[in-house]
């Protein structure tokens, strides 16, 4: 029987260096990934931070400027609810046959449209994914509240509109008006009433929803 053959140290040490070879070449493709990753991972933070920051710039500006506008609607509605409540009491005595002092009409009734354009921008944008839960919590209340108004001032406004066939309240040949418009009349205000009234409590809420999102925001 023949002994085994001694190995070759010649390929011996060609196997090593080709395994240290092997073995730096996947070093530094690793290397090279991991660092491509990091890079992407700042990249996208960096993204997603300027995001966020333009979000909160857009909800803080569109919601001051909400707040602003409704503020000083709210302010020149005031008179509106005295005087629907004192012309139907008005229409009450005219169907007693009582003479009734009709008030002035208030000045010229707004209905405005709230935007909410940064909302829906970041809905497209997903930039509420990079906003704190606190943030997109207050933010979804304010906005809601806001929907609903837009909704009610909308239908408000319709029926505000239907006022207008009776043409000027205040003349005074008003007494004179048939008894059954005067009681169609009568339910108009009402409702007209109660559209005001509706109105003016849920602006409240809306203001009260823009200061919670604009503390929310922070400075």
């Amino acid at each position: 029987m023949e002994d085994a053959a001694p190995p070759d140290p010649t390929k011996t040490v060609s196997r090593l260096a080709h395994l240290r070879a092997f073995t730096a070449e996947l070093f530094t493709v690793t290397c090279g990934i991991l660092i491509a990753l990091a890079l992407q991972g700042l990249v996208e933070r960096h993204r997603n931070a300027e995001l966020a920051r333009h979000a909160r710039a857009d909800f803080i500006a569109e919601l001051t400027g909400n707040r602003e506008k409704l503020s000083t609607v709210m302010a020149q509605e005031a008179p509106v609810l005295p005087w629907l409540r004192t012309m139907a009491e008005a229409g009450e005595a005219l169907l007693h046959h009582q003479s009734a002092k009709l008030p002035d009409p208030p000045s010229m009734r707004r209905f405005p449209v709230l935007p909410q354009t940064a909302w829906a921008t970041a809905l497209a944008t997903q930039a509420l994914t990079q906003l704190s839960f606190a943030e997109v919590s207050a933010l979804s209340t304010a906005y809601t509240r806001q929907q609903a108004l837009n909704d009610l001032l909308a239908r408000a406004r319709d029926q505000w509109v239907s006022l207008a066939s009776y043409g000027n309240l205040s003349a005074p040949d008003l007494a004179t008006m048939p008894e059954e418009d005067i009681r169609r009349g009568i339910g108009d205000v009402r409702i007209a009433f109660a559209y005001a009234a509706s109105i003016a409590n849920l602006e409240t809420q809306v203001i009260d929803g823009y200061k919670d999102a604009a503390k929310a925001l922070g400075p």
